[in-house]
């Protein structure tokens, strides 16, 4: 399939945000607009920066990326919205644009991101307060503060930089850079409030279990920074990845006993308690919501049917025997690397203490292949014997994973709760597709 072709719209203003870059012409004033061009790996960010600097000589900073869902199925073109911080005083500005104040500022643009624009100018116009949930990282400032630390902790650690800090992903939940040394790369992520826990964990990990993450070079918990040894390459769920994969999971349950006598001090450090118990209530509330969160909209019959059968199960897996531990939360393909002395497990932002197949709903999710999900199960439940009985759940990989998944529709109906609105797109599908798992597997009434 063709991939529509990308026009990003670039709202950029001075410093004082009292003017905007503009291309004035006959059918009006517009803004800026590129068409990048995205590579494997790529995200709207490492495009768009790469295209700037190639066709502006200059990196600007960018503060929020927004590439809304389009109208039609199979569109065109993808328009999209790259907001910056102030150029540098020295920036020349390029050939067919000019400044034109806020004030009067209404640009001619597409419809889908037209909205957002005007958040954004209403808010440089009457100079008000930043909202709660907009992430530290689309905020003036914070781009310089977090490049300064990397830069003072690869060289507290002796890493050498021969590049430029570059941004590699930017959205709601969290940001991403990598920083390239003479000794491989470091990767930075800055997480949002909800999984401000994320580097103590991290940290505390690598302590106990130093070959199943990433080595940490630097973290600032109050800032939820962390600063990470490059940890390899990543597979892929297919067939041919099979074992490096069954690893990973075997890795996963092997972190989850080492881990046993040291859950308070994982609840300590911020990671949330979700016992089993509190499953069917938790699910309960975030459906209350669900609409205005753009997640499910379910008929309130069908909701008590999922709810009754969650609260069963869920009191069913509770005394199958198997004890609460770490849970990653978002146990993947795409969250495991490939090093020489084994897998890696990346990307802990969402460890709690709970059931510990709670994990497979993430791993399922992407895993959607039947044959090599009853595989997996298999060897799930075998490596799970470390940690107690688990012959009795042999045939029972269905309604576990229906579990699982009204696991992961609140987890993410959370994530939307903690986003700005204008972002929650970028994560809504995963509430509709996970709780779309769970009531497949959850009969009608007649």
């Amino acid at each position: 399939m063709t991939q529509p072709e990308l026009e990003c719209h670039l709202l950029i203003p001075n410093t004082d945000r009292s003017s905007a870059v503009v291309r004035a012409t006959d059918v009006g004033v517009l803004l800026p607009m590129v068409v990048p061009m995205l590579y494997d790996g790529d995200t709207l960010v490492t495009a768009l920066l790469r295209h700037l600097n190639a066709s502006w000589g200059l990196d600007l900073v960018v503060l929020e990326t927004y590439l809304p869902p389009p109208h039609e199925e199979q569109p065109t073109i993808r328009p999209a919205l790259a907001v910056f911080d102030a150029p540098i005083e020295e920036w020349s500005i390029p050939a067919g644009l000019g400044w034109w104040p806020i004030e009067d500022l209404r640009p001619v643009t597409h419809e889908l991101v037209a909205p957002r624009i005007d958040s954004w100018l209403q808010e440089w116009r009457s100079d008000s307060e930043i909202p709660d949930r907009r992430p530290r990282w689309s905020r003036p400032g914070w781009h310089a503060a977090a490049t300064a630390w990397i830069s003072d902790a690869l060289e507290v650690a002796g890493r050498r930089q021969d590049a430029a800090i570059e941004v590699r992903r930017l959205w709601g939940i969290s940001a991403v850079m990598r920083a390239s040394t003479t000794d491989g790369s470091a990767w930075f992520k800055a997480v949002f409030t909800l999984f401000h826990h994320e580097p103590q964990v991290t940290t505390e990990l690598e302590r106990i279990v130093a070959t199943a993450v990433p080595h940490v070079i630097a973290s600032d918990a109050p800032r939820g920074w962390l600063l990470l040894d490059d940890a390899g390459t990543r597979p892929t769920e297919n067939e041919a990845d099979f074992e490096i994969l069954l690893a990973a999971i075997h890795s996963l349950v092997g972190v989850q006993a080492d881990t046993l006598d040291r859950l308070s001090r994982f609840l300590e450090i911020g990671c949330p308690h979700r016992p089993l118990s509190a499953l069917a209530d938790a699910l309960a509330d975030v459906m209350a919501d669900s609409v205005e969160l753009e997640g499910p909209s379910v008929a309130p019959g069908r909701v008590a049917e999922v709810l009754d059968w969650v609260r069963h199960h869920a009191t069913w897996l509770e005394a199958a025997g198997l004890p609460e531990a770490l849970v990653h939360g978002d146990f993947h393909p795409g969250n495991i690397a490939r090093r020489r002395h084994g897998p890696v497990i990346l990307d802990w932002s969402d460890a709690a203490v709970s059931h510990p197949l709670m994990d497979i709903g993430a791993w399922f999710g992407e895993v959607e292949d039947r044959i090599l999900r009853d595989r997996f199960w298999r060897g799930w439940l075998d490596a799970l014997t470390r940690l107690g009985w688990v012959e009795g759940l042999r045939d029972e990989m269905e309604p576990v994973f229906g579990l699982a998944a009204a696991y992961q529709a609140v987890s993410y109906a959370w994530i939307l709760r903690g986003l700005e609105p204008a972002h929650r797109y970028q994560v809504s599908d995963g509430f509709r597709g996970f709780w779309a798992e769970l009531d497949a597997r959850v009969p009608r009434a007649e």
